[in-house]
């Protein structure tokens, strides 16, 4: 079983790998704007300070790359900057007004080469009067570089400072996250080809706080399975805050956009501030902030999702005495975390992530700006562009009731078989496909097709096909279903 074990765990590297390559979406994060002019550009394939930035913005930002890794437009949530760092016609006074910790997010409108919304919130400062608000930007306008045709299209009011994206279980729509100010409702806006649909999907399970407005963040797993939260901590006996912050996690269900599973990890420092999920969706990582005593990096474990698990799992990666040492945390295309530092020419790097504990090699001056200075924030993605597994190499795994569509095993070493549970059909209507990560079609031994009732009974031998991952695709009639398979020895 330890043999199995080792041999699945490298394959699942290998994989990685393999689908970092192929993910056009990973390459739409090529290009970074933070801080006082600070920038990254990974378009090479290593991380290289870029000094071309206009942003000056000490928290929340964003920016987007096409698919090729071209730089397209960023923003601080209040003006926008084309390829050519010049402010986009009419692409000023967005409302993310105030310092907004997730101030903005860019996200394309899905089955479109040329629209993208940028989806903004208002500061506490400001008591998040303007809301969640949205505009629309035509990239082919101006010559290709861009011009906004719809500005500041109010979705809700007030906002707290949460503000976050993942891909449908479509692998195409996009959920964003919001959360509304003094109460416990999270807000999922769903994104599709038909634009941003103004109905959201309701979740009131946090903890509103004693001053909900400050939640100072929120973050996708990369598989859009999970969703962390830093929010206020209850008042002490004397009905005071006393500057901690609580870390809440989520189960999200990225087909109705409804969280639940909530695990509370309650504060043990002065101040929680940002964090991130790894990579492989199995570990989070989350700073404190501290005036007069060390800052520090702690790293939890989830592979037992209960708060205890999740609490006894926590291991301190690093702490400095330097205050305003350590804040936003983002995923990076090549799968490493930087990590902001206040006012400083460089940035923190954890090279390896999805390692546990001291194995994940951080590093505290990782990365030079050449100069520049990072602030608090770094650019906010859809945290999809960094998965590597849910919508590999543009096939899409479609989520099915429960007991409709199952395999059993899986993973499989010599045969499998596949069971689907869909009413009025014949066999002779089903149409099966097999594809390996790279998006290559493989034949498929089918050893019997039984029609039982209402299920369809396939068996299928793995023939000569080598141990991977693959996509195995199902159509009866209109319907398609379809589910990753797993070859081991």
């Amino acid at each position: 079983m330890k043999y199995f074990t080792q041999i699945l765990l490298l394959f699942f590297i290998i994989t990685l790998n393999c689908n970092a390559q192929n993910n056009p979406d990973i390459k739409r994060t090529m290009h970074w704007y933070f801080g006082e002019g600070a920038g990254i550009d990974f378009s090479s394939g290593t991380a290289v300070a870029d000094t071309n930035g206009q942003m000056n913005r000490l928290e929340g930002c964003a920016a987007i790359s096409d698919t090729d890794g071209n730089l397209l437009f960023y923003t601080d949530g209040l003006t926008v900057w084309n390829k050519n760092h010049q402010i986009m016609p009419n692409g000023f006074d967005l409302m993310a007004t105030g310092t907004p910790r997730q101030s903005s997010i860019i996200v394309p409108k899905p089955g479109s080469d040329s629209l993208y919304y940028i989806f903004t919130i208002d500061g506490f400062e400001f008591g998040g009067v303007k809301g969640l608000r949205y505009s629309e930007v035509d990239i082919t306008l101006d010559n290709g570089l861009g011009n906004i045709t719809t500005k500041n299209i109010s979705l809700f009011e007030p906002n707290a400072e949460i503000l976050a994206a993942v891909k449908h279980a479509n692998c195409e729509d996009i959920w964003v996250m919001a959360h509304e100010r003094y109460n416990n409702c999270f807000r999922a806006y769903l994104v599709t080809s038909n634009g941003v649909n103004t109905m959201p999907v309701i979740n009131c399970i946090g903890d509103a706080g004693p001053y909900s407005p400050y939640g100072y963040m929120a973050k996708f797993s990369p598989d859009g399975s999970k969703l962390v939260t830093t929010v206020p901590a209850p008042l002490d006996s004397l009905q005071q805050l006393d500057g901690k912050y609580t870390v809440e996690l989520y189960h999200f269900d990225n087909t109705t956009g409804i969280l639940s599973d909530k695990i509370v990890i309650l504060p043990t420092d002065t101040f929680t501030a940002l964090g991130s999920f790894s990579p492989d969706n199995l570990k989070f990582y989350i700073t404190t902030i501290n005036i007069d005593t060390p800052e520090y990096v702690y790293q939890y474990n989830l592979s037992v999702w209960d708060s205890s698990s999740v609490a006894m799992s926590k291991t301190l990666i690093t702490c400095t005495s330097e205050y305003n040492n350590y804040f936003d945390f983002q995923i990076t295309p090549n799968h490493k975390i930087i990590i902001a530092r206040y006012d400083l020419d460089s940035v923190a790097v954890i090279n390896n992530p999805n390692a546990t504990g001291l194995a994940c090699d951080f590093v505290n001056s990782g990365l030079s700006l050449n100069g520049k200075k990072g602030y608090i924030g770094l650019p906010i993605f859809i945290e999809s562009y960094f998965d590597t597994i849910t919508c590999f190499t543009g096939l899409k795994e479609n989520n099915v009731a429960k007991g409709q569509f199952s395999i059993y095993p899986n993973p499989f070493t010599k045969s499998t078989t596949v069971i689907i549970s869909y009413e009025g059909n014949s066999p002779e209507n089903l149409k099966i496909e097999l594809f390996d990560i790279l998006g290559k079609k493989h034949r498929i031994l089918k050893t019997g097709i039984i029609y039982n009732n209402d299920d369809i009974e396939i068996q299928i031998n793995r023939g000569n096909l080598v141990n991977g991952m693959y996509l195995l695709r199902l159509q009866i009639g209109n319907q398609i279903f379809s589910q990753k398979l797993i070859l081991t020895n």
